[in-house]
């Protein structure tokens, strides 16, 4: 379980729109809603924020939950995920994480491939290039059942 597993930092993938109403994004915000606060304190819709993140320590200390900006709109009519925004948003949360001296991640299976749209061989091929060589942080793939 990816909140059960250890791990001190969480990362999703969030819209641009401030929502977080749906899958993992929605536990977190019923979880965690200083997450969902620090998604609020940016800007709803806006493009730019494509590749960037938000993130807060939980009130419990647990966790640095990380709201990874890789999808600009929510819906199932095409796919949402964006590979580059995910790529640039992955790589600026591990330095984020390097520098917190956080030293285990965890993120789900599947991230951005459920209702985003995603193809897991591109994001775990992502996933891959960011984090495969890193001597810094352990990374967790978990799977989520809601």
């Amino acid at each position: 379980n990816i909140f059960d597993g250890g791990a001190q930092g969480i990362i999703h993938q969030a819209n641009c729109q401030n929502t977080m109403r749906s899958g993992i994004a929605k536990e977190i915000r019923v979880r965690y809603p200083e997450a969902y606060e620090a998604d609020c304190k940016t800007i709803a819709g806006y493009y730019k924020k494509l590749g960037t993140f938000s993130s807060v320590k939980t009130n419990d200390g647990k966790f640095v939950i990380y709201n990874c900006y890789s999808q600009f709109n929510y819906g199932r009519e095409k796919r949402q995920t964006n590979y580059e925004a995910m790529y640039t948003g992955l790589v600026s949360i591990e330095q984020n994480a390097r520098e917190l001296g956080l030293t285990t991640l965890s993120l789900p299976y599947n991230m951005g491939c459920g209702l985003a749209g995603g193809s897991w061989r591109i994001v775990s091929a992502i996933i891959d290039e960011v984090f495969r060589e890193n001597r810094y942080i352990d990374l967790y793939v978990c799977r989520y059942t809601p």
